[in-house]
Parts: structure tokens; sequence; C-alpha cells
């Protein structure tokens, strides 16, 4: 593989491990984690669109609207501060919105007529015993509103006058309809005259009310439509609207087409696959139907609720736009603090972050996912538990009745057998009576054989005693050995049912246990028992108890809920009779949101919801209709806390478990990072000695790894510069002093090498006639080998001042010498310049080879002039002659000698220096003292300067007046 090849199969490595995967996988955890949320918003967007959608289901028949509507407003009127006043304004606003289609009968507070108000001016004796009946109903409905208002004497008395007024339709059992609450009550039906169909009434503590409504306001969605028009006009995002399912006819749908058409189809899917809970392109829809030819429904736009790759989108860009922000702010810390970098411990512990961050982030999101599945599961497993519970309930709840039986069934027994054929004396009948009374049956009656009704107990006025009476009589004609006279006439319709052989040998079928027979207007729970020496079928009598199926649920149900109490702990179980919505249950279980759910149930057959509140504690809710238990619905409430409880406990688990193993992870991180830091905080503190100059130290560490290699290399260049230091020394010592002075001139010189051993020199050394001879060089390079060159200069110009014969002769002779050495492979070059000085005059000759052009700075920085001699530096092939120029030093100027590693030092843009700048800060640093006037020069280099990266040397010469 080639090295282009490599390069860039390395750099796709890189970005592929480094940035693309650790960026896919954040893309698939947010993209998980934003589809587990919008799956969450929709789930709460569907109950919210199930509330909006209560009061349109509640109220969808116009009866109960009516009502609703009337209730609501004569009810505020009564409790005013003015009720009269309240009341008035009120029927006039009814008069107004429904003109002639309604009208009222109005009462003060004592009962008496209203006549301002009422619109009837006839009948007053049955509109006084019309109000009558209202006072009494509002007792018996405060007393007990479950009670069945037949069963009132008082009320009884003064249907039949009330029928002949307000229609043959108005039933005992249907009064107490306009006084429930709500939805749970409605306008009666009374007559088929259209004026007065439908008939509501209200007695007050102020007034009291009936109120006519015309034929003509039913059926006409009066109600869905106010319901869903007022709906609508909100600002919630949820909108209403109905669907009349013959002919399709709809209010409340969108008025774009395309829009409408949507809803109208998941209307027709949900006619066929009755999936309540549906979704469209633009739509979340709930729908409900309420009736066999309407159906409601409310619908939310879905454009609100982002996609999940959309917001992992979002949050991927905001995170790259933080940490562009993040980088943006260490850039510029960077350029303020130049030179600062991580120590190793902070890079290893940028790379554990980086590299467990990842992973760490993946199981949290796992973790979150788990949780949540597991919590589901949980939660479905409550609900399938508690669907089991209410089966076993339902089906168990027939035992109550066998229970009953088999009471029942030994204390007849036993009574038959110690009297045997003979009737029962009155102190056992009482005791029968005494046993009836406290199961409470709903009719009980107890019958001689010769047709005398020997005991006798009802609690309703839907009695079927006739038809009842009749049948058991002919059961002990049939069943019983001793010859019976009948009671029954044969030309009646009674006796034609009563002859009826199948129907005798199914009265056979249900005697002794409880069965549904058809009595009266309703089927009824019955128990059948004759009375009497049964083995020898010498019968004295029959025993007939029954209920019908509300009054046998509401009056078993609360014992059946106590004795299930312990078994179905820590569910709470419930029944709600679909009838009356009455809720039985040990402990408070009724909420607008449970009644809500319960109502459900009746046209969704299961529900399951959670987050339902009681008394303060959140539970699950499960409900089911009843199969035996058919005009109940049965409900089960679990403690959602329990697997709240489940839920904390694993996630304990699993946090003591990560954090395990996070402990051991960082242990044997922690172990290896010592064992990686170790060596490298001991190579930390030999680079503290090496700036120390202290030389002699070692690292004591073995190893035989890499570390141990890199240990064993420091200590051998530790060595070495502990030689190279003895060498700088000796190079040191080839300098003459830094400050010199003779006749009427100064002197001040220093270097500082790059390394600890450069190549620049500066020599000078007196000659004769008041003369100074100076030699000024730079050897290209740095370090040992330049060193040896300056020592070969050091050794020339030494073995040469006897003989000095002028500049430009020390030049060449130099020059030889750098040649010999190229001969032999040493290829070094050196600039240098030598200058012959009158120390009393100032004038001078000079020589230069290749180095920078050295500087006259007039007094007191006036000026900085460059003396542009050339020549060809030493060791170069050329064989060119240096030649020589003379100058002079005024009074008071200054001779810069210096070499080029202050000119071509770059700032932190990369920008050099240059003789410009250079000429401008020898004027700018000007001092009467040299070395002050070297130190100026050196602080203009630093503020300029990066780091230093070349050797450095200078001589300043300066004539002054003064001589010595």
């Amino acid at each position: 593989m080639s090295e282009d090849a490599r390069k860039i199969t390395l750099f796709l490595a890189r970005l592929t491990f480094a940035l693309v995967l650790p960026v896919y996988l954040i893309w698939l955890i947010l993209v998980s984690h934003f589809t587990m949320q919008r799956d969450n918003e929709i789930q709460s967007s569907f109950a919210t669109l199930d509330l909006a959608l209560d009061n349109l289901e509640n109220l969808h028949d116009d009866r109960a609207f009516l009502h609703a509507v009337l209730q609501k407003n004569f009810v505020m009127a009564d409790r005013s501060d003015q009720p009269q006043k309240q009341l008035e304004n009120r029927i006039r606003a009814f008069r107004k919105l429904f003109g002639e289609r309604i009208s009222f009968v109005v009462y003060d507070g004592n009962g008496a007529i209203n006549k301002k108000l009422t619109e009837e001016d006839r009948f007053q004796y049955v509109l006084k015993s019309m109000f009558e009946v209202m006072v009494l109903l509002r007792q018996y409905f405060v007393s007990d509103p479950f009670a069945d208002p037949a069963s009132f004497d008082k009320i009884n008395q003064r249907i039949n006058l009330l029928r002949g007024y307000f229609g043959p339709y108005l039933l005992p059992a249907h009064l107490f309809a306009p006084l429930r609450p709500g939805y749970l009550g409605s306008c009666l039906t009374v007559s088929d005259e259209s004026a007065r169909k439908l008939l509501w009434y209200y007695p007050g503590d102020n007034f009291s009310l009936a109120c006519f409504i015309d034929a003509r306001l039913q059926y006409n969605q009066i109600g869905p439509r106010l319901i869903v028009q007022h709906f609508n006009h909100g600002a919630q995002p949820e909108k209403l609207a109905y669907v009349k399912t013959r002919i399709y006819g709809n209010f409340g749908l969108p008025l774009d087409r395309g829009l409408a058409s949507q809803l109208l189809i998941e209307v027709r899917n949900f006619e066929s696959y009755a999936v309540s809970k549906r979704q469209s392109r633009d739509f979340l829809v709930n729908i409900r139907q309420v009736s066999h030819d309407l159906i409601v429904l409310s619908y939310l736009d879905k454009s609100g609720i982002a996609k999940p790759e959309q917001r992992a989108l979002a949050l991927l860009l905001n995170i790259f736009r933080w940490l562009f922000v993040g980088g943006f702010i260490l850039y510029c810390l960077s350029l303020r603090h130049y030179g600062f970098c991580l120590s190793v411990p902070q890079k290893m512990l940028l790379l554990f972050v980086f590299a467990n961050g990842l992973p760490l982030l993946m199981l949290v999101s796992t973790g979150y996912e788990y949780f949540n599945e597991k919590k589901s599961e949980l939660i479905n497993a409550a609900h399938q538990e508690s669907l089991r519970i209410l089966r076993e309930f339902d089906l168990r709840f027939p035992e109550v009745s066998n229970s009953l039986a088999q009471r029942m069934n030994a204390f007849i027994d036993e009574r038959n057998q110690l009297y045997g054929k003979e009737q029962w004396p009155e102190a056992e009948i009482e005791k029968l009576n005494k046993l009836l009374l406290e199961i409470d049956p709903q009719e009980a009656a107890l019958f001689e054989a010769g047709g005398r009704r020997r005991l006798y107990i009802s609690n309703s006025t839907d009695r079927a005693e006739r038809l009842v009476t009749s049948m058991l009589m002919k059961a002990i004609v049939s069943f019983n050995r001793n010859k019976v006279e009948e009671t029954v006439k044969r030309d009646s319709m009674l006796a034609k049912m009563s002859s009826d052989d199948l129907m005798l040998h199914y009265f056979l079928s249900t005697l002794d246990r409880f069965s549904m027979l058809g009595a009266g207007t309703s089927e009824r729970f019955t128990y059948l028992k004759f009375m009497g020496d049964q083995k020898n079928a010498d019968l004295w009598g029959i025993l007939g108890v029954s209920w019908d199926r509300n009054r046998f649920l509401q009056a078993f149900t609360p014992g059946r809920l106590e004795q299930s109490r312990a078994a179905v702990l820590p569910r709470l179980l419930a029944v709600m009779d679909k009838k009356s919505e009455r809720i039985f249950a040990l402990q408070n279980a009724e909420t607008p949101v449970t009644r809500r759910l319960m109502r459900q149930t009746s046209s969704r057959k299961l529900i399951t919801e959670k987050d339902v509140e009681l008394d303060g504690q959140r539970y699950l809710f499960t409900s089911i209709p009843g199969n035996e238990l058919s005009e109940g619905i049965l409900v089960a409430f679990y403690p959602q806390n329990i697997i709240d409880t489940r839920i904390n406990r694993l996630k304990i688990a699993i946090a003591l478990v990560i954090l395990l193993v996070f402990a051991v992870l960082f242990q044997i991180v922690r172990l290896f990072s010592r064992r990686l830091l170790l060596p490298v905080e001991a190579l930390a503190e030999g680079i503290g000695h090496i700036r120390a100059g202290d030389f002699k130290y070692r690292v004591d560490f073995q190893s035989e790894d890499e570390l141990g290699q890199l240990i064993n290399v420091f200590n051998q260049t530790m060595k070495d510069m502990q030689d190279l230091a003895l060498g700088t020394s000796v190079q040191v010592s080839l300098l003459p002093a830094e400050k010199y002075r003779r006749g009427s001139v100064r002197l001040f010189a220093r270097s500082l090498f790059m390394s600890k051993m450069g190549g620049d020199y500066y020599d000078y050394f007196d000659l004769p006639e008041n003369r100074l001879g100076i030699f000024f060089g730079d050897v290209a390079g740095h370090g040992i080998p330049a060193a040896m060159i300056m020592s070969m200069a050091k050794a020339v110009i030494s073995s040469m001042q006897k003989d000095f014969a002028g500049p430009a002769d020390l030049l060449g002779r130099t020059n030889k010498i750098l040649l010999k050495l190229r001969e032999r492979n040493w290829r070094r070059m050196m600039t240098a310049q030598v200058i012959s000085l009158d120390c009393q005059s100032g004038e001078f000759v000079i020589s230069n080879a290749g180095h920078c052009y050295p500087y006259i700075v007039g007094k007191d920085g006036s000026s900085a002039t460059p003396l542009e001699i050339n020549g060809m530096p030493l060791g170069s092939a050329s064989k060119k002659a240096h030649s020589e120029s003379a100058a002079i030093i005024g009074l008071d100027e200054t001779l810069v000698l210096y070499t080029d590693g202050i000119v071509e030092s770059v700032n932190v843009q990369g920008e050099m220096f240059g003789y410009r700048r250079f000429a401008m800060l020898l004027q700018s640093a000007w001092a009467d003292d040299l070395e002050e006037y070297w130190k100026n020069i050196m602080s203009g280099y630093k503020s300029w300067a990066v780091n230093q990266d070349d050797d450095l040397t200078f001589m300043i010469i300066r004539l002054s007046g003064e001589s010595r």
C-alpha cells in the first residue's frame, strides 16, 4: 500500500470511529427516545380527546340535553340572591329560544300557581296535586336516590289523576329522572300529543315548575349541535363533530373537503372494525357510536406533534452548535494563553470520558427504554390479572343465589321433616317471615293449597301477584297427591297460561334453587319451594321469592364485595348498576373519571386506564360488563404505587450493578493509569530538573515495556546532557568578559544560546597603537557541531593575535581552515565580521564575511544607520578575497553587532521582525548604560517573538568623551 493510500485509509478510519460512528449511535439513541416520547404524546392526546368527547356523548340524546340545560339554569336561579327575577329572566330566555315549543307551569315556594308565568289556567286541582307529587318525589329522592318511586303509596295514589292531564305514559318508575343530576337524568316521555310530548319538573326551595316540551324539539340533534358549536369556538386544538350514520350528514367537520374526507373515512373504518382511537394522515381521531344512527368524534391536527427524526436532527444541530461555540472559546483562550496544553492525566481523563461516555449514554438510553417496557409489561400483567379476577367474580356471583337457596332449603327442609304434611304453626310462619325480611326480597309469597295467601312481602309496585298465584296454585294441583280444589277460572288467559304442561315442568326444574323467570313486566330471579311432605307429594303450600335483576344486584353486590375483599387485595373491586349508575364499592370509588370510564364500558366491552385517582392515590382501572351480572359493570382498581415501587427497586438494583461495574472499571483504570502515570510523573520531575540545570537526576523506574525503554533513553539523555553541560561551561569559558573598556571605547557583549551549546561567537583582543581587534561570528546550525567550529575559530584567533595583519587576512585564514574541514565532509559555513578599532579616535577598519550589517546608532538613539558591507561567508567555495572598509564611530555614537536571530524572529501571526523594526528598536531602546541598552533591546525582542528559535548574540561598542 502506498503512503498516500495508507494516509487516506488512516484518515477514513479515524473519521469513522471518532465522528461518524458516535454521531450515528447518538442519532439512533435520540430517534428511539423521541419515538417513545412521540408515542406518549399521542397517548396523552388521545386521553385529551377522550375527555373532550365525554360531554357530547353524555348529552347526545335531546331529552338528556334539554334536562341538563333546564336543570342547570333553574337550579342556578333558585340559588341566586334574586330567585324570582332570575326565574322570570330564564323563562323569558327559553321562550325566546324555543317559542311555542316550550311551556311552563310555575309555583311559588308555598305551592301557589304563578299565573303571570303559567300558560295553563285550567285544571287547578290537578296542577296542585302535581306540586304535592313533586315535593314528595324530592323528599324520597334525597332520602334514597336509587329507590323505586313506584314503591311509594303516596305517589301511586295520585298517579292516575296526573296521567289524565299529563299523559298516559307517566309511569311511577321513571319519576326520579328529572331529579337526577346532569346526564344521569332526562325529560319524561308522557304523551302522544305533540305539544306535550315531554315533561320536565323542578321542585325548588323558592319556586317549583313543570315544563312541557314539544315533540318537534326531539331527534334534531339540538344538544350535539350546540355542544359542538360552543366547543369548537374555543381556543383549544381539539375539535368535536358528529355524523349521522345513515345519510352521513355531519356537523363540526373541517370546511376543507380533503380534511373532512379523511375524517369520514375514519368513521367508516370505525363502523367496520370498531377501533375507536384512529390516526389519519393529518388527524388523531377518537370515535364513539352513541346511538344506532349517531357517531360522535373528537379530532386533533397532529402536525403539532413533531416526527422523531426532526427532533433528533434539531437536537444534534444544537449539540454541534454548542460544541462549535465551546471549541471557539477554547481556541480564543489558547490564543490568549499561548502554550497551554492538557496534562497527561487530563488527557487520560478525557480519553476515559470519550471511551466510556458513549457506551454510558447507550446504557442510559437502553435502560430508559427497558424501564418503560418493563413498566408497560407490569401494567399489562396487572390489567390481565384484574381481568381474570373480574371474570371470576362475575362467574361466581351466582354462588350468592346458591348460598341463599341452600340457606332457604335448610330452613324449610328442617321444618318439612318436622311437621310433614301438616301446616306449620304460626310461630314457624313468623320465623319464616323474619328470615324473608332479613334477605329483603323484592316480592315473596306463601300460598296454601286452597289458594289462601298465608304470607306476602312486597317492596315494589311492579308485581306479578295474580299470574304468580295462578302458576303456583297450578303447580300444587299438578304435583300434590291429594286432591286440591282449583281456584283458577278456565276461561281466563291466566288459566290457559297456567295449564301449559311445559310451563309446569319448567316450574319443577326450578324448585329449590334460584332461576330466571319471566314475571309481569320484567324477568326475575325466583326461588320456589313446596311446603309439606315432598317425598310423598303431600303438599300444603308453596313459597315463591323473587328479585328483578337490578334489585338482586343492589341487594347482594355489597355482601359479595365484602366476601371477596381479602382474596383480591391489594385490588379494590366495584360494581356499577347500568340502569341507575349506582356504584357499589367498599370504599369511595366514584369520581367523574371513574363514572365516565364505567359508562364507556357498556359499549367498549373492556376499559384499561392508568393514573386514575381515588382519594389522592393513583390506580390502574380495569372494567368489563358483567355476564352473570348482566346489569352491572365490574371494575378493579389496582394501586399503581405497587408497580412504581417495583420499578424503583429495579432501578436501584440496576443502578447498584452499574455503580459496581463502574467501580471495578474505575479501579482497573486507576491501576493501569497509575502504572502509566508513575513513569510519566517521574519524567515530568526529570524535566523540572533539566529546567533547573540539574543533569545528575535519574528516573528510578524499571520496566520491560515501552515506558521502561523511554525511561532508559531519558536517563541516557540526562547523562549526555550532563556531559553537554560540562562542554557548555567550557564553551562559555572560551568567550571573553562581557564588559571591556579601553581608551574612549566602552564594550558590552552577551550570547544567549538556543540550546546548551551554540554556534555564535565573539572575541576581542588588544592590538598595538591603542587599537582593539574584534571578531564577531555565527556558525550555521546549533549544538555541538556549531560549538566545535566556534572553538576552532577561537584557536585561530588566539594563534593570530601576535601577527595580526588586518581584518581581511584574519577572515582568509579562518576560511582556509573551514575549507579543509569541508574536504573531510564536514560541511559547515560561518558568517563573521572582523574589526580593527582605534580606541581613541573611533576610526575602524571592517571586513564582512556574509554577516548582518552592523548599525551605528546616533547619540540618544537619534538615528540608526546600517553599514552595508558585503562579503562571502566563510567555508563557501568562492575564491574571491574579502575586502576591507573604513568607517568611524562618532562621539557618543554606538556600534551594534548582532546575529540574525533577532531580525528573523516571528510573532504569533508568523510575521518576521525584520531590519526596519530592528532599526527602530535600536533607537527606542537607547540607554546610557550599555547593559541597560541591551536589556531594552531584549525586552523589545521578547514582546515580539513567540519563543527563541535561534542563538542571540550582541556586541555593543560606544565611543565616549571619557578615557581610561
